[in-house]
């Protein structure tokens, strides 16, 4: 028997199936429609609602009056051209999570505070500036004359006493006074991104955040980007609950020393090219996983992250000033990957060799000649890479949360100085991949044939002229994938 699938695909299939379900929700997105059918209004017992307008630019779609009407709604979803959100919708008392993505809305109106309930607010701009931005030049006026992701947040804002999750992206003109009294909430996200009307750069306008912020006693995560935090305040370390923490600024320089008061942290990001240090008390996050630096000026990290017994990851990206790293590191019994790219980093330390938890680790475009003999000691490693190349992690399986893309002056060019494996790499009983990528090698050692799980071998713009032929075996059986060219670099991954 054939079973057919039907998809309602047309405004008036989902009238209808939302009628037959009882009335509570109703999804308008994935259809092209340029307003919200009066018909709607009907719904009195409607619980979930999402539009999305026509994705025509020109189009300005509109949210009718009589939404407000819909008070037993719990979940707003609108995304597309939607120009303005009329005065009603603070009357939706029931409404528990409003999202506003890719819209063209600008100002919130002032009964937006009304939303009693609210406890989720996304409101993301992001698309439409870039969408915006490839016309700037154009003739016609429209696109000419315009401004990017504007987004006008009311003093009324301060109102929505419930509201525990806020994600901002866009161009935040301002804070109103109220903010500081969204005492409830967990998680603040804040993108804020801002484009000059005059030619096609952004342009770096920092947002100020207030010191009553500090009394948001119940943040469990915080992200902040092109937000006003130099020096960073000290209030940052009373946020007691806070687990994650990600701070992306040109003009930081440091970290207080009162980070270290924060017990539960289990994220720290910092992208920032005037960062410098971390303070040494960093070695009190006794509950730290994840430290991830990028684009920063750090020479080495502080002798107190040896402390850090519960550290499973560490990204030192693009830290162009980066020359050691402290023997302390090896006291990490926790630490699984270990990714450096870029910098003046031209050895590891021997006590690398006592991490025995490693699972990865990644050397790329770094200063590093040779490494330590204790590297054998790491007997759980699977993954292994010395390599200038510009893939960004391919095989690295294990990474779940994202990897910023770097690609602006990493070429072929630029060849890694390494010139060999040591001896003792022949007891990387565990190692899978082993990434050797336009680096200064010249001969691969016999004992590769002889690791047991390894499974990739990437030698890639390696002057080798003869692979052993115990590796060349594996590879003709295909037990060993053995990568010695590669169709180009691929610079937009």
């Amino acid at each position: 028997m054939k079973i057919s699938y039907y998809v309602p695909d047309t405004i008036a299939d989902r009238i209808e199936e939302c009628r037959n379900s009882g009335g509570e929700v109703l999804d308008l997105t994935s259809i092209s429609i340029t307003k919200v059918p009066d018909c709607v209004r009907e719904f009195k017992n409607l619980k979930k609602l999402s539009i999305s307008g026509t994705c025509k630019l020109f189009s300005k779609s509109t949210i009718p009056d009589w939404i407000g009407e819909l008070t037993n709604l719990e979940y707003l979803y609108m995304e597309g051209p939607i120009k303005i959100l009329p005065e009603s919708i603070g009357n939706l008392s029931a409404l528990e999570k409003l999202e506003l993505i890719d819209t063209e809305i600008e100002t919130l109106p002032e009964s937006f505070g009304g939303l009693k309930s609210l406890k989720v607010f996304k409101f993301e701009k992001d698309y439409h500036a870039i969408m915006k931005k490839k016309f700037r030049k154009s003739r016609n006026p429209f696109f000419r004359d315009i401004q990017y992701g504007i987004i006008r947040l009311p003093e009324s804002f301060g109102g929505l006493s419930s509201l525990e999750e806020l994600y901002i992206s866009g161009n935040v003109s301002a804070l109103p006074v109220s903010f500081a009294n969204l005492r409830n909430l967990e998680v603040l996200h804040i993108d804020n991104e801002r484009y000059s009307n005059e030619g096609d750069e952004k342009q770096e306008t920092p947002l100020v955040l207030s010191a009553a912020m500090g009394q948001f006693s119940k943040l469990k995560s915080l992200a902040l980007h092109n937000v006003a935090l130099e020096p960073v305040p000290d209030w940052l370390g009373g946020l007691s609950l806070l687990r994650e923490l990600r701070i992306a600024s040109d003009s930081i320089t440091g970290l207080p020393d009162s980070i270290g008061n924060l017990g539960l942290l289990e994220t720290l990001e910092i992208d920032g090219s005037s960062f410098s240090a971390l303070p040494e008390s960093i070695g009190k996050l006794s509950s730290l996983t994840r430290l991830y630096l990028y684009r920063t000026k750090i020479k080495t990290l502080p002798k107190t992250i040896g402390n850090l017994s519960k550290l499973e990851k560490i990204r030192l990206l693009r830290c162009t000033e980066l020359e050691s790293l402290p023997d302390t590191i090896g006291n990490l019994r926790s630490l699984k990957t270990l990714y450096i790219r870029g910098g003046k980093l031209t050895a590891l330390p021997e006590s690398i060799g006592n991490i025995a938890s490693l699972l990865g680790l990644q050397l790329q475009y770094t200063a590093i000649k040779d490494l330590p003999a204790s590297i054998g000691n790491l007997t759980n490693l699977v993954l292994l890479g010395i390599y200038s190349s510009p893939d960004i992690m391919r095989p690295w399986y294990y990474e779940s949360d994202n990897l910023p893309y770097y690609y602006e002056d990493e070429t072929i060019e630029k060849r890694s100085p390494f010139t060999g494996l040591p001896d003792s790499a022949s007891k990387l009983a565990s190692l899978k991949i082993l990434n050797l990528d336009n680096t200064q090698i010249t001969s691969l050692p016999d004992y590769l044939a002889d690791l047991p799980d390894l499974k990739r071998l990437e030698i890639a713009n390696c002057n080798i002229e003869t692979i052993p032929a115990s590796i060349q075996q594996l590879a003709d059986s295909g037990k060993l994938n053995l990568l010695r060219e590669k169709d180009g670099f691929n610079m937009d991954l």
